[in-house]
């Protein structure tokens, strides 16, 4: 990762999609979430969707969502055997979470459809970083 206080390295926005959910350990997520705060330019913007943790109603109710689009039971069977153990999920309540103990302010949820949620959070004007001791 490039320096925090490198100016090459800044960035006004970043979009991650569906990138933590297959990083298994949470540290290295924090680190990930810390890495892309650093870069921000003071006002920058991430936005982070993620597949969270699904109740059986709610994983119903996004294999229905599939079916209804032609998906077969096989292969909603098959992805679910493929990501097993591959992908992490955590509740939405932990990236909210992990956004502000970075630092992140004015955190908010622009999406949520079936346990997947994108999430807006931007990096304070001051460019501060929360002492990490």
């Amino acid at each position: 990762p490039a320096s925090a206080n490198d100016p090459e390295a800044r960035y006004h926005a970043v979009i991650a999609n569906w990138t933590l959910i297959f990083i298994p350990e949470l540290a290295e997520r924090l680190a990930y979430i810390r890495d892309i705060y650093a870069n921000l330019t003071p006002g920058g913007v991430l936005v982070l969707t993620e597949k969270t943790n699904q109740d059986e109603a709610v994983r119903g109710m996004y294999w229905d969502f599939k079916r209804r689009r032609g998906v077969s039971e096989e292969e909603i069977q098959a992805k679910a055997r493929k990501l097993q153990g591959v992908l992490t999920t955590q509740p939405a309540s932990w990236y909210d979470s992990a956004l502000s103990d970075v630092g992140f302010e004015s955190i908010s949820v622009a999406w949520a459809r079936y346990g997947f949620v994108t999430f807006i959070a931007r990096k304070s004007t001051g460019g501060g970083s929360p002492d990490s001791s």
